[in-house]
């Protein structure tokens, strides 16, 4: 059997919740009945899946738009979509807040479940030739605590743990052409620290992150940086 191994070009589901392709959390809830919209752009450093892929490490944009609501006093429900030059990707997450609305802390606990899809190609060497793969998707789930203070009427400080695992999926080159060509489905766990300003300006909440991964199977980091602009509708 021949291995077949990708470099993965869209980390959305590496990025977790705490890169702004997730618009990046407080620790609070909206309030029941508040409802959210917002969109982001972050540029990841390709992470590296495979200590035998050769990439270039190169960083890779991604852009999101995203809704999220108020359920009740202190769960929220969200989704997102979002897109890049060679895929596109979408989740949905639920936040639930453990203190006070009225506390400058803010604690909450958050799950994320997304999935993504990529036409896309990396190289792995095996026997000096190269391995192509055609295109990829991804299955993740994420769980974070958004830990975050307010300093003051416009800045609050975020600080995000985050753990996830990540299924991919890759479909070989000739997959179409060779009906005995298996496909190669990867398990990777990471973990994630993401801290950053949250800053409001009128209406609108302005997200500042930098989100540093580390990707156990390679034992590899992929910092991440990212900007959203959020409006409160109601």
């Amino acid at each position: 059997m021949r291995t077949i191994c990708i470099l993965l070009l869209i980390p959305l589901l590496l990025s977790s919740c705490v890169s702004t392709s997730n618009l990046f959390q407080d620790g609070k809830s909206l309030g029941k009945g508040n409802v959210e919209l917002g969109g982001s752009f972050t540029i990841h450093q390709v992470p590296k899946l495979e200590s035998k892929i050769t990439d270039d490490r190169t960083g890779m944009p991604w852009f999101q738009a995203q809704s999220q609501v108020g359920v009740t006093k202190k769960l929220d429900l969200g989704g997102g979509v979002g897109i890049s030059g060679i895929g596109i990707g979408g989740q949905a997450f639920a936040k639930y807040a453990l203190l006070p609305a009225e506390s400058k802390t803010g604690i909450a606990l958050l799950a994320l479940a997304g999935y993504a899809s990529s036409g896309s190609k990396g190289n792995y060497v095996e026997d000096a030739t190269f391995q192509w793969a055609d295109h990829a998707r991804y299955i993740n789930f994420t769980y974070s605590v958004p830990i975050s203070f307010r300093a003051n009427d416009a800045v609050t400080f975020v600080l995000q743990p985050i753990y996830g695992k990540e299924i991919m999926t890759v479909f070989p080159a000739d997959s179409f052409f060779s009906p005995t060509e298996p496909t190669t489905t990867r398990t990777f766990e990471s973990v994630k620290l993401g801290i950053g300003p949250i800053v409001d300006v009128g209406k609108v909440r302005i997200h500042i992150n930098l989100t540093t991964a580390y990707i156990m199977n390679t034992n590899s980091f992929a910092p991440s940086i990212g900007v959203a602009g959020i409006v409160r509708l109601f």
